[in-house]
């Protein structure tokens, strides 16, 4: 219901909505609603929406929104083919590794390490370094049998799949 809401906001231009938790962030709802705003040729709001989350999960010291927002960022320069832009948020990305190597986030640190990989082979794919993108693909694409069906094991052998294409 939150999506639903979160959707039909962005659509009727409200995206001041507050929302008391995170839930909204780790069910889905942020990349269906950055696919909304990029198809409806709003992309400036796309990157304002992932910049103020990056600042919120820095503010309030929320690693897993900061790396989300990092994340998503990197993915969409490099889908637009703007690699500097991208390169220098995956430096920001991959000096959170100390954040993630803490005890209290330990438990999390699977899912930076794969956000690294998929923000990785993302900016490489951009490049044409399908070398690149293919080696920091290599052990995401190998998962435990709990992990055949998460979506980032999935989007990590789709993109192995384009570099295998690409070839």
């Amino acid at each position: 219901q939150q999506t639903a809401n979160l959707i039909a906001d962005t659509k009727t231009g409200r995206t001041d909505r507050k929302f008391s938790s995170a839930a909204w962030l780790t069910s889905g709802a942020l990349p269906r609603l950055l696919a909304v705003l990029d198809c409806d040729g709003e992309e400036a709001r796309a990157v304002d929406l992932l910049v103020s989350l990056q600042e919120l999960g820095m503010a309030r010291d929320v690693p897993r929104m900061t790396l989300t927002a990092l994340t998503e960022q990197v993915q969409l320069h490099a889908l637009r083919g703007r690699v500097q832009t991208s390169s220098d948020l995956l430096a920001q990305l991959e000096a959170m590794r100390a954040v993630f190597e803490q005890p209290q986030y330990r438990a999390i640190a699977p899912h930076f390490r794969r956000s690294l990989t998929r923000a990785t082979a993302c900016l490489c794919l951009a490049k044409g370094d399908l070398d690149g993108a293919e080696s920091a693909l290599c052990g995401s694409v190998e998962a435990t049998p709990g992990m055949r069906r998460n979506p980032m094991v999935l989007v990590a052998r789709a993109l192995m799949a384009l570099v295998s294409y690409e070839r």
